[in-house]
């Protein structure tokens, strides 16, 4: 489920529509978390349906550390991919805001960091990659995690109106990294699910 303080909108031809806040979203909220509406397709159920479904799940589900593709059922299938991303996920399912958000802003995620596909992007974020796949998404995973790291103690400190969906488990991982009891998760144990390392 998407943060409530965002909305669907168009953003330009070259992307469609896009999230964007409603209303400011502090740097360290969730911004997004599963929840029981989204379906969750295991590699058997994906590989089941027809190929006109499978394009559709491809184009809108990501891959959980499961290896489930997942499908959400709200907006949170139209978030965009960008090389430079409003939003960052570390070992842990869910996302949360890197920056400061303010109404208008467009959330938008590295894809690479979640989709075990090879597509274009049309992203146009300084550096951008050009293209999303395993061969580059391999080697930006600390960088990744430290964008996560950067934020991730101002999980403790704003408001959370997503936290009761993070998974429980989750929830005291996150916990225990802010209390100082273990390690912030990195994000490289998705990477090696979806990418078979």
């Amino acid at each position: 489920m998407m943060h409530p303080d965002t909305r669907l909108q168009f953003i330009s031809p070259a992307v469609g529509h896009g999230v964007v806040a409603t209303k400011a979203i502090p740097a360290g909220t969730i911004v997004w978390a599963p929840d029981p509406l989204d379906r969750r397709l295991t590699a058997g159920e994906f590989a089941a349906l027809p190929d006109l479904m499978k394009a559709e799940v491809e184009h809108f589900a990501y891959a959980d550390q499961a290896g489930n593709r997942v499908l959400a059922w709200d907006r949170a299938r139209y978030v965009n991919h960008s090389c430079a991303p409003s939003c960052v996920s570390g070992g842990y399912d869910c996302n949360v805001a890197a920056v400061d958000l303010a109404p208008g802003d467009e959330l938008t995620d590295d894809y690479g960091s979640y989709l075990p596909v090879e597509m274009p992007c049309a992203c146009g974020a300084p550096g951008c990659r050009g293209i999303i796949s395993r061969a580059r998404s391999a080697g930006l995973v600390a960088g990744w995690d430290a964008r996560f790291i950067a934020v991730f103690p101002r999980i403790g400190q704003v408001p959370q109106p997503l936290w009761d969906l993070v998974a429980s488990g989750d929830r005291d991982g996150i916990a225990a990294a802010l209390a100082g009891r273990s390690a912030v998760a990195s994000i490289a144990g998705l990477i090696g699910t979806l990418y078979g390392d």
